[in-house]
């Protein structure tokens, strides 16, 4: 989570978010632009989620993930176009 909040804590990068219905295409569409700031920094926040999740004791109840929403007014980083938020959802992976 430390990690988490560090790359939140820096305003100086932005990702745009777009979602596209593409009415009579092929089917909705997500966008993500940015430069290579923005890419890295997403990249260390579902890194460090991934971590957060296999680093925690197994829960017997099932209850072995982690969720994150985040809204465009909380956070400036992230610029929304046709939606309002984004939520990453971090399950542990079931060993076989």
């Amino acid at each position: 989570m430390h990690r988490i909040q560090e790359v939140l804590e820096q305003n100086d990068w932005r990702l745009n978010i777009e979602v596209d219905l593409n009415v009579g295409g092929d089917g909705t569409r997500v966008r993500l632009s940015g430069d290579t700031q923005a890419f890295r920094n997403l990249a260390d926040i579902l890194t460090a989620m991934a971590d957060t999740v296999e680093n925690r004791p197994v829960d017997p109840s099932g209850a072995n993930g982690w969720f994150l929403l985040f809204g465009g007014e909380d956070m400036p980083q992230f610029q929304f176009e046709n939606a309002a938020f984004l939520s990453l959802a971090c399950e542990r992976t079931v060993a076989d």
